[in-house]
């Protein structure tokens, strides 16, 4: 089987780093409020957990794997 091609790579990784980011950012923005010392609800509770990961996932993608992945690639 060939190795894939670094447009495969550089995609398959972009995925990766925004998939990380759609799944841990929520759970990130619970964690901090529950560790607010205005406590959860006032902190702002479960409105709002999404707000902001559209520009992390844009963020993340060249900084995620879709960078690291193609470039570790020998070169041929």
């Amino acid at each position: 089987m060939d190795a894939p091609g670094f447009t495969a790579s550089l995609v398959a990784g972009g995925v990766a780093g925004v998939s990380v980011d759609l799944i841990l950012f929520p759970l990130d923005t619970i964690k901090t409020r529950l560790q607010s010392p205005q406590g959860f609800n006032q902190a702002g509770g479960f409105r709002g957990i999404y707000a902001g990961v559209p520009s992390a996932a844009v963020g993340s993608f060249p900084n995620g794997k879709g960078v690291d992945i193609p470039s570790a690639q020998k070169p041929r």
